[in-house]
């Protein structure tokens, strides 16, 4: 047996590195789960009863984005006819276009003689009025503009402003079919505010609450201060995969080094003092932040425990003024003489104990802090187009100057195609364009990113409002970078004379960046909803060069589905379309095959890929109506704009076009301003206010739902180990399983004696563990015990 062992050590024990296992375990992420762990049967089934599963945030981002789509597609074949009158009108005005602009308001050569600008009197009529005539002057195209264009432009408007009431009315009626049919720890647990810090006792809680609701309390959750222990417990997962990582090197060695010996035991020296001070932390000094959450068995009873805690306005004036009398106090109940603040409480997975410490002025001003960050963000992008805009002008006045001082000999030179009407100056100009929507799209990136990392110094309490105050900001940045910063930035650097639409729709003009911009934006990040840049990175890469199961597991590990960020795409996506395609028709298709693809390839990714996303309310949805409310206003801003400029020649007579446009505006303010309640579309669900996180359980308990999760503070969990994830290498069977180097202060690691010696060859792996229970210090583990005992003595 001695001999053995002793030839034993001379072989490096195999670290066992299932990529198949990782890839299972993947996949048993992976996908929208429901509380049973079951995946959706169908991508593509019903939305509110498939995705509502998820939240009432999700099923919403995707009607909505269905909904928007068609709306898309039908503005597309409203306008598909104008597209012959705007070229006309654009060859009027601005024949020197940029090509890529012919190709955005569509390439109608067979309607216009490009070298006497009079109409073909072969041309079709269009769907309505008098067919355009020939050698008709600027004032009568416009007039034939304002009926053809403007009007059916203004038709889409009111289209979109009666989506807002649609998208408002879905709202109210998708949460509550999604709160009958999913039923949460939500619906029946109440936030406590307010708990006096000296009798923060879960026991007199439970009582108080029990009489209060009249029924049994399942649960009272007492939050506790634990801000550094989340900080630590955190620090703590990222070395436990440290160490297995290292240790599973170790393990491969024939001779391991004294250096190897050490780096073990120095991450070994740090688990152990990062897992005494988590255990210190949960001693009997815990700090209560006077929150706390109960969970009832009925909703019934919680209902009852809120409305006997918000009592009526009359009442609360009651107990404000003679709350010193006996009689008058009883109107709120009160714990140790305090009266408690009682609301409808969020889901156990959407608490940030971390920061239920932290005063609300605190948060408030974080936010501010944030927004002006941001707008720094903003400037230094609107600095970026300057400098790009500047040399554009720069570039097209030299290739100008060059044009001209050729026009004697051969023009041919200036050139890059020989059979293209494009001079070099135009090709540079049209690169520029392309580098300023890159840039837009790119600073849109960044500013998304920068503001996440501020909003998580937020401390928000709640995922829910992480995320609302995440889209909040991040929508409004993009919006404003991404469609009036192209205004702005025209205005500060186009020459005085060049202000006009003339310069629209040439090389540097607005519409020729935002053109750029909306096909990089459509094209770009759909496919990275499926899958990221660095999920490949992650596991065909980096997967190749871990030790261990472990980083191997977290390598695989599919990421959560990213909702918020899906709704800001969503918005700058509606918010580029309705600015600009008033004038480039094209970009409602283009509009509608980036939700398309947002949307197939968001399914797909909730429904086989990402993991459940966070449970969040219809507070998203809300907030992208007000936005949607913004948007549809700088459209129809824009429109007087494009269609009532002042040119060189003098005024144009916007009558015609002027008169629709404030109709539209007119019936966009009227839904705007005015109450839900006084929509009678609206009025039965927005007459009296209801609150969307009320759900209707029909009765059941929650002791008879399985699945539902309880609130738990994280410092009152167990403290993890490191020593218990030794054990159970050491409890695994021989040939499978093996176990790590001792740890200091054992016997081995005192008497100098090399931890390889006495243990036997075999393959080690993290992902599976014995039932069995480990042997008390013995360094070989096998399955028999008498075997396992005959070891230990020998050793």
């Amino acid at each position: 047996r001695r001999a053995a062992m002793s030839e034993a050590q001379l072989t490096p024990r195999e670290v066992k590195r299932d990529v198949e296992l990782a890839k299972k375990r993947a996949a048993d992420k992976a996908g929208l789960r429901t509380r049973t762990n079951e995946q959706l049967p169908n991508i593509f089934g019903p939305i509110a009863q498939d995705l509502g599963q998820a939240s009432v945030a999700v099923a919403l981002l995707f009607l909505s984005m269905r909904m928007l789509t068609w709306m898309f597609l039908i503005a597309g074949f409203i306008t598909a006819f104008q597209l012959p009158v705007i070229e006309t009108f654009r060859e009027h005005i601005a024949p020197d276009s940029s090509v890529w602009m012919k190709l955005a308001v569509g390439s109608w050569q067979d309607w216009v003689d490009p070298a006497k600008h009079t109409y073909v009197t072969t041309v079709e009529p269009p769907l309505w009025g008098e067919p355009l005539t020939p050698n008709m002057t600027v004032d009568e195209l416009e007039e034939y503009f304002a009926d053809h264009v403007v009007l059916p432009n203004a038709l889409i408007m009111m289209m979109f402003t009666f989506f807002l009431i649609y998208l408002y009315r879905r709202v109210r009626t998708a949460s509550e079919d999604i709160d009958k049919a999913v039923i949460s720890t939500g619906d029946y647990a109440v936030e406590v505010l307010g708990i006096p810090m000296e009798h923060a006792d879960r026991k007199e809680l439970m009582d108080y609450f029990r009489k209060q609701g009249r029924g049994k309390v399942i649960q009272v959750e007492l939050a506790y201060e634990c801000e550094k222990y989340v900080d630590m417990r955190e620090e703590w997962n990222k070395l436990i995969i440290d160490y297995k990582e290292v240790r599973a090197a170790y393990l491969t060695k024939t001779a391991p080094s004294k250096s190897d010996q050490t780096k073990l035991d120095d991450k070994r020296s740090e688990l152990e003092a990062i897992e005494k001070e988590l255990k210190a932390m949960q001693g009997p000094g815990k700090k209560p932040t006077g929150v706390a959450y109960v969970i009832y068995d009925t909703e019934a009873s919680r209902n009852k425990c809120m409305q006997v805690h918000n009592p009526s306005i009359l009442w609360v004036i009651i107990d404000f003024f003679f709350g010193w009398i006996p009689c008058c106090r009883c109107a709120r109940p009160r714990y140790h003489g305090v009266a408690l603040k009682v609301d409808s409480a969020p889901e156990p997975g959407d608490v940030y104990w971390r920061n239920l410490h932290v005063p609300r002025s605190r948060v408030r001003y974080l936010a501010v802090r944030t927004f002006a960050l941001a707008v720094l963000l903003i400037l230094a992008s609107f600095l970026c187009l300057i400098a790009l805009e500047s040399l554009s002008n720069w570039v097209g006045d030299k290739g100008q100057e060059l044009v001209e001082g050729e026009a004697q000999g051969d023009s041919s030179a200036d050139k890059p195609f020989k059979n293209s009407p494009m001079t070099w100056s135009d090709l540079v100009g049209q690169i520029l364009d392309f580098a300023a929507g890159l840039v837009i799209n790119v600073f849109d990136g960044w500013i998304a990113s920068i503001i996440v990392s501020l909003t998580e110094g937020e401390l928000r309490y709640t995922r829910t409002d992480f995320e609302e105050s995440l889209y909040v900001k991040t929508a409004l940045a993009v919006i404003l970078n991404s469609t009036v910063l192209l205004f702005f930035v025209h205005l500060a650097s186009a020459p005085d004379d060049e202000k006009a639409m003339t310069f629209w729709y040439e090389n540097g003009g607005v519409m020729n960046k935002a053109f750029f911009t909306i096909v990089i934006n459509a094209l770009v990040p759909s496919i990275q909803m499926a899958l990221k840049p660095e999920d490949l990175v992650n596991r065909y890469f980096k997967a190749r060069y871990a030790k261990s199961q472990a980083k191997l597991d977290q390598l695989w590990e599919p990421a959560e589905f990213e909702v918020t960020e899906t709704f800001i795409e969503v918005t700058k996506t509606v918010a580029l379309a309705l600015v600009f395609a008033p004038v480039m028709p094209i970009v409602w298709w283009i509009s509608a095959f980036a939700l398309a693809t947002k949307y197939v390839f968001g399914r797909y990714a909730i429904a086989r890929v990402k993991q459940n996303p966070p449970a969040l309310g219809a507070g998203l949805s809300l907030r992208f109506g007000a936005y949607f409310n913004l948007i549809v206003f700088l459209s129809l801003l824009s429109q007087f704009w494009y269609y009532g400029l002042e040119q060189s020649g003098g005024e144009r007579d916007t009558t015609s076009a002027g008169s629709w446009l404030i109709f539209a505006l007119t019936i966009f303010l009227m839904v705007a301003l005015v109450p839900k309640n006084m929509v009678p579309y609206l009025n039965p669900y927005f007459a009296k206010e209801k609150d969307l996180d009320e759900n209707d359980t029909g009765g059941k308990r929650w002791s008879a739902e399985p699945g539902l999760d309880r609130y738990t503070c994280p410092i009152v969990e167990t403290v993890p180990t490191y020593v218990d994830d030794d054990e159970k290498l050491r409890g695994s069977t021989f040939n499978q399983k093996a176990g790590a180097p001792p740890a200091k202060g054992t016997k081995a690691a005192k008497t100098g004696t090399t931890p390889r010696s006495h243990e036997s060859a075999g393959t080690y792996d993290e992902g599976q563990v014995a039932e069995e229970q480990p042997a008390q210090g013995g360094r070989v583990c096998l399955p028999c015990g008498v075997r396992r005992k005959r070891n230990q003595e020998m050793l």
